[in-house]
């Protein structure tokens, strides 16, 4: 008895978030974020007239440049540190595969209101081969309302509007780096396109 008394108690301190499984609309998360193996992913592939050695090492170099992780300061706040090496520990320039994770910035919904988008993290994997790359961007954690959450789970409590604008954060977010990371790559590659 002691002990149901003291987890009801820590569970009530720490205002346990209610999270569901985000609604499917048109096999995207919420009508927006796209889904491949049910989870949150986006895959693009891009062709580049060069060979698979080329690309794959500005797509490391990119990667190298873009590799973050969050961790969490003593107030509970996020902070993005660069970490290249992340890169070059776990790329493979045999099979052409570069594998990083990263972090997306945060910033406010729009200038009409103070709402503020917390941002969130995600993993990527990057094949090379002759001619063309393919990324994927998965593993989509979002650090916000009301606590860290992957992206295929909402809360309960917050209203379907506001995470809807939540999720098109993100997703003009991750598409952004996207058309950066082809322009990144197509630039350096010595043939481009």
């Amino acid at each position: 008895m002691k002990h149901l008394f003291i987890v009801l108690i820590a569970a009530s301190l720490t205002g346990c978030a209610s999270f569901i499984p985000a609604e499917i609309e048109n096999d995207k998360i919420l009508g927006i974020i796209p889904i491949q193996y049910g989870m949150g992913s986006y895959q693009a592939t891009y062709k580049v007239n060069a060979s698979r050695e080329d690309i794959f090492r500005q797509v490391r170099r990119w990667a190298a440049f873009h590799a973050t992780t969050t961790v969490t300061t003593p107030y509970g706040l996020p902070l993005k540190i660069n970490t290249p090496t992340t890169a070059f520990n776990i790329s493979d320039n045999m099979l052409g595969d570069v594998i990083s994770s990263g972090v997306i910035n945060g910033g406010p919904s729009d200038y009409k209101t103070v709402m503020y988008w917390p941002g969130g993290s995600y993993s990527t994997s990057i094949e090379c081969y002759d001619g063309y790359f393919r990324v994927t961007i998965t593993n989509i954690k979002l650090y916000g309302v009301p606590a860290y959450h992957a992206i295929e789970l909402r809360d309960r409590s917050t209203p379907i509007r506001k995470t809807k604008a939540y999720y098109q954060f993100i997703d003009k977010e991750i598409m952004s780096l996207l058309n950066q990371m082809e322009r990144f790559v197509l630039a350096e590659v010595p043939n481009g396109r």
